[in-house]
């Protein structure tokens, strides 16, 4: 952890003294500045608090010197997430699915329900997904075309095809991490219902699992919504979703993993606010789309008409408190043409030096 520590705070310097060059150079309305470092230290030492505490210091000390170099009329400071300890026990959620009657598997489950549970246990992260696919190519999941679409669109995140699944006879099946998919669309209502109160009434050991289950269209908006999981979910601090076959609903959490914090489950990030018309406002909190927003009013620009969120009054400063929000029409996405790009490897190369990452 030593040299690790050392080689985040060396870079995160790298990319601080970039960042203040090119407001010097620039003198921008708005800049920002992303500490990438800050989430894998907490992957690989979330329980070594010391380590924590010398890289936070860093961090605190280098937004320090740019308030004191630049006085900026405003910053927020502010993360996406939280973090958790790495939780405790593997929730195989469609083998609970197959309980409860909504998956149904191919010939090859036993094979899947031996193997999958050992490949979360002691593959290493990075090789887990390939050893799926391994095992997915060896006859365990029946999908046809239809089915393979309708699973595998259901996510902004990368989906997995399961080992032992048959996706032509199940009715739901789970497609990753905090989400599980319908994949009989003539009964999607009836099933998501279905899927909603059983999850909700899922204890073990006396205990509820989830903190959260509910609709996608409960949770989300916009015209991208079908790209979400049906039913979205969130365990309770002591199980992990997973995705394989089991002889048993819940098994040890695996010793392969070199993390010890974990995110995925934990959505409260920190937000602070900070100006000199920006009263103190202890316990202030702001949901993550209204940051955005937020932003560009204080800014005085107008706030895209397709963003779902209004600015948060608390996190502006007096004056623009009292503004209407304008709001603007959204800017249709550019398609750039791959054989007209004008950039080169050696373009990346001197602009990935420049932040500092080469």
């Amino acid at each position: 952890m030593p040299c690790f520590i050392e080689a985040a705070s060396t870079t995160t310097r790298t990319q601080h003294g970039v960042f203040e060059d090119i407001i010097a150079e620039t003198d921008p309305d708005l800049a920002m500045f992303w500490i990438g470092a800050a989430d894998k230290l907490q992957h690989l030492a979330w329980d070594e608090k010391d380590v924590l505490a010398e890289y936070y210091e860093l961090i605190d000390g280098l937004l320090k010197q740019t308030l004191d170099r630049f006085e900026p009329e405003v910053t927020y400071v502010i993360s996406d997430h939280g973090f958790e300890a790495v939780y405790e026990r593997e929730l195989h959620l469609n083998t609970w699915l197959e309980r409860r009657g909504y998956l149904r598997t191919t010939p090859a489950a036993p094979m899947s329900r031996y193997i999958g549970p050992l490949v979360s246990k002691y593959v290493p992260n990075g090789l887990t997904d390939k050893a799926q696919s391994v095992l997915s190519k060896m006859g365990g999941a029946a999908t046809s075309g239809d089915e393979a679409a309708s699973h595998s669109a259901g996510s902004t995140r990368r989906n997995v095809t399961v080992p032992g699944v048959d996706y032509e006879r199940s009715t739901a099946v789970m497609v990753n991490e905090w989400g599980i998919n319908v994949l009989a669309s003539n009964r999607r209502s009836e099933i998501v219902d279905s899927l909603v109160s059983d999850l909700r009434a899922l204890h073990i050991q006396g205990e509820p699992v989830f903190r959260f289950v509910a609709r996608r269209e409960d949770v989300y908006t916009g015209r991208y919504l079908d790209r979400f999981p049906d039913v979205i979910v969130l365990p309770t601090r002591e199980y992990h979703l997973n995705h394989t076959l089991s002889r048993s609903l819940t098994s040890p959490t695996g010793g392969s993993s070199h993390r010890s914090g974990y995110h995925i489950y934990n959505p409260d990030g920190v937000f602070a606010a900070s100006g000199a018309e920006i009263p103190t406002a202890a316990g202030l909190t702001i949901a993550a789309e209204e940051f955005a927003p937020t932003v560009l009013h204080e800014l005085g620009v107008g706030v895209p008409a397709d963003i779902d969120a209004s600015p948060m009054t608390e996190a502006l400063s007096t004056h623009r408190r009292t503004d209407d929000v304008t709001t603007i029409r959204p800017r249709a996405p550019t398609l750039v043409d791959p054989e007209q790009k004008s950039t080169t490897n050696e373009d990346v190369e001197d602009r990935l030096r420049d932040m500092g990452y080469l």
